[in-house]
């Protein structure tokens, strides 16, 4: 499967229906991770701002968008589409109830 182009070669069967990252995909996604939970929180901390609601709400917008960012535009050349917003949606709501577990709840792994 040629991920930039879209299609597959000689009548080829799908190895793996799940979404391959490659280096510069996975560097992106774990600056991102570590701003949203470090960085960003810290920083509107000094302002006064409660850290764990900003740790789950940056987490959720920025991991979020930047595995969109990564499997959309990166990884393969669909650019924007309706299904990105579906995809971005689910992330969203998946990865704000998974920092609100480990946030506010204390569950950690």
């Amino acid at each position: 499967y040629n991920y930039k182009k879209g299609r597959y070669y000689n009548n080829e069967s799908p190895k793996s229906p799940l979404p391959k990252f490659g280096f510069r995909s996975s560097l992106i996604i774990v600056l991102t991770a570590a701003m949203s939970s470090l960085v960003i929180p810290y920083a509107l901390g000094n302002l006064g701002i409660s850290t764990s609601a900003m740790t789950v709400v940056a987490n959720a917008l920025m991991i979020s968008l930047a595995v969109c960012y990564s499997q959309y535009f990166i990884e393969t050349d669909r650019g924007f589409q309706s299904n990105i917003v579906k995809v971005y949606l689910g992330l969203f709501f998946t990865i704000g109830v998974i920092s609100y577990f480990w946030n506010y709840v204390g569950l950690y792994i």
